[in-house]
C-alpha cells in the first residue's frame, strides 16, 4: 500500500521558465526522462538531459510551436538522449533548427579558424568574402566538434561505456485514455515523475496557492482536449475548509477561536505538479491539483518512459530492448545521435 504523501522534489530538475516558447511538452517530457534516469541510477545528483536537443532537432514535434510529451519519449528512444551540458543552457528561438542549435556550441576561436580555412581554400584574400551560408557552415562544424567531444566524454565516464538509452515508453495503463490516479501513483513510486497534460482554465494562470480545482474532465470518452504539459512529481493530502453545501470526503468540525462559529473541513487529496512558468508562479513554480477527479484532464493520458529492461509491461510497438537488441541496435548510441544530427542539418540547409 502506498503512503498518503510522496514527493520527488529532490529527484527532479529545477523549475524552469519556458519563456516565450511553446515548449511545455519538451520541458515536461525531458524533465520526466531526467527524473526517471535519476531514480533508475539511484543518483539524485545525476545530470539531467538536454531540452534543446529534442526541441530543435526532433522531426516529431514543432519546436517552439508545440508538440506532445509522448512523441518526445518515442523520439528519445529512436534517436537518443544527451546530457544538458552537451547542448548548453535552455534557450528559446522561433526560428532556430537543429543546425543553428549545434552552431551555438562551437568555441569562438574554433569558428574563427574554420572561417579562415574556408576563406583560404576558396582563394579569398580575407574572410570578408565568405557568404553567410559559408559562415554558418563554419559555426555548425565547430559546434559539432564540441558536441561529439561532449558525448565521447560522457561515454567514457559511464559505468557501462555508453550513453543513457530509453528502453521503452507508454501511456500509464498501457494505452491512451486508460490511466487513472492509482496507476499513476504506482508508476511514480516505482520509476519517477510523469509527464501529464491538461486543459487549464483562465484561473489556472493566476494560481498562487492551495489545491486547484475547476472542471473535472470525463474519463469515459475516446479523447480529451489538452493544451499544456506539466510534470507530476508527487501527491499528498491537506485539510481544507468546506464551502457551505459542498461536502466531499472526511469532514472535521473545528472551533474558531476568534468567533463562536464552527468551520467544516475535509481532507483533500492532491497531486503535486511542477509547471514551467518559473518559480514566481504558484507555490515556488508548482501547483497542487485535486487528485482522483481527472481535474482538467490530468489523469487521462499520463506519459512514462523507462530505462530498464522489464520496467514496462505495455510499452510502445518498438517494445523494450532485449539484451541482444542492446548489442546490435544502434539507436541511442553516440554514433547514431551524431549521424542523425548530420542528416537533419543537411535537410535544413
Amino acid at each position: 500500500m502506498l503512503c498518503a504523501e510522496a514527493s520527488l522534489t529532490s529527484w527532479v530538475e529545477p523549475v524552469l521558465d519556458q519563456e516565450d516558447c511553446g515548449s511545455c511538452y519538451a520541458v515536461a517530457g525531458v524533465h520526466m526522462l531526467s527524473s526517471r534516469w535519476k531514480v533508475h541510477t539511484k543518483r539524485n545528483d545525476a545530470e539531467g538531459f538536454s531540452i534543446n536537443f529534442p526541441l530543435y532537432c526532433s522531426d516529431f514535434n514543432q519546436g517552439c510551436n508545440g508538440g506532445f510529451p509522448s512523441l518526445v519519449s518515442l523520439w528519445s528512444k529512436q534517436v537518443g538522449v544527451v546530457p544538458k551540458r552537451c547542448t548548453g543552457a535552455y534557450y528559446t528561438s522561433s526560428s532556430d533548427q537543429c543546425r543553428e542549435m549545434v552552431g551555438k556550441l562551437g568555441k569562438k576561436d574554433e569558428v574563427t579558424a574554420l572561417i579562415e580555412k574556408k576563406s583560404s581554400a576558396a582563394g579569398h584574400k580575407n574572410s570578408l568574402h565568405l557568404t553567410r551560408a559559408e559562415r554558418l557552415d563554419a559555426k555548425y562544424e565547430a559546434g559539432m566538434q564540441e558536441f561529439e567531444k561532449c558525448l565521447s566524454e560522457e561515454e567514457s565516464k559511464s559505468a557501462t561505456g555508453s550513453l543513457a538509452r530509453v528502453s521503452g515508453w507508454s501511456y500509464v495503463g498501457g494505452y491512451y485514455g486508460n490511466s487513472n490516479a492509482a496507476k499513476m501513483m504506482q508508476d511514480v513510486f516505482n520509476f519517477g515523475a510523469l509527464a501529464v497534460a491538461l486543459e487549464p482554465e483562465s484561473d489556472f494562470m493566476y494560481y498562487s496557492k492551495g489545491i486547484y480545482r475547476h472542471t473535472s474532465a470525463k474519463t469515459n470518452v475516446p479523447w480529451v482536449r489538452v493544451d499544456h504539459a506539466v510534470l507530476l512529481i508527487g501527491w499528498g493530502e491537506a485539510e481544507e475548509e468546506v464551502p457551505a453545501g459542498n461536502t466531499k470526503g472526511a469532514l472535521i468540525q473545528m472551533s474558531d477561536s476568534h468567533s463562536k462559529k464552527h468551520k467544516q473541513t475535509q481532507m483533500t487529496k492532491y497531486w503535486t505538479v511542477q509547471n514551467s512558468w518559473g518559480t514566481e508562479w504558484g507555490e515556488s513554480g508548482t501547483i497542487r491539483i485535486i487528485r482522483g477527479e481527472n481535474e482538467s484532464g490530468i489523469e487521462f493520458q499520463a506519459v512514462a518512459a523507462y530505462f530498464g529492461e522489464g520496467d514496462c509491461d505495455n510499452c510502445d510497438g518498438n517494445k523494450e530492448w532485449t539484451a541482444a537488441e542492446k548489442n546490435t541496435d544502434a539507436r541511442g548510441t553516440k554514433e547514431h545521435i551524431l549521424d542523425y544530427v548530420r542528416g537533419v542539418q543537411q535537410m535544413e540547409k
